[in-house]
């Protein structure tokens, strides 16, 4: 999602693209149910695969995971207040 441009650098979640251009245009539109969808993938992964029992992914994996699911959260706080 980060390389397709529906996730900002500021962690904008955005709707969707233009089927028209084979997807290359982003709709700016956001919805907290994009975002939403991100965090429950997230919360689900902790669920079923806790910090303590992790082997794969990786410690450093699970620490990159954690930062980006903050940073969502940010990201859709900011929207939601401006």
């Amino acid at each position: 999602m980060l390389g397709a441009g529906l996730v900002r650098a500021s962690w904008e979640v955005f709707d969707g693209s233009g089927s028209d251009d084979s997807c290359a245009s982003i709709h700016g539109a956001q919805w907290s149910y994009n975002a939403g969808i991100l965090l429950a993938a997230a919360t689900m992964f902790n669920y079923v695969c806790p910090p303590f029992r992790r082997k794969n992914p990786p410690l450093s994996e699970a620490l990159i995971h954690k930062s980006r699911q903050t940073a969502v959260l940010n990201g859709e706080t900011q929207w939601i207040i401006s």
